[in-house]
């Protein structure tokens, strides 16, 4: 009988939460500078890699997402922060389906499902 839940499952299922708040902050970003191509002399920004932005706490790993942003010096291209926004989707979407799946799983293991 399950009296606890695996600490590695729990850490998998933060991390997939973690990464899941990166892919949303991401493509704020993105939108952002869509939103501010037509202005002359602005940079695209963007976040850091999600590696960079994890920091381990007492209670796990966080995501440090009010550091995360950088300037890359870079003009905005809309064609070029709309084909990023579109794979920051299709991982975000994975994810949904594996923490879908995962929930499932759990519910089925109680009786719930």
């Amino acid at each position: 009988m399950l009296d606890k839940a695996s600490p590695l499952s729990l850490g998998l299922m933060k991390l997939l939460t973690e990464k899941l708040k990166y892919l949303q902050a991401s493509s704020f970003e993105m939108t952002q500078n869509i939103a501010r191509a037509d202005i002359v002399g602005m940079r695209r920004m963007e976040l850091k890699p999600f590696a960079q932005t994890l920091k381990k706490t007492r209670h796990g790993m966080t995501s440090d997402l009010a550091n995360a942003q950088v300037n890359t010096g870079e003009m905005i291209s809309r064609e070029t922060e709309s084909l990023a926004l579109g794979q920051i989707t299709m991982e975000y979407q994975a994810l949904i389906n594996i923490y879908r799946r995962y929930h499932d799983m759990v519910r089925l293991v109680i009786g719930k499902g």
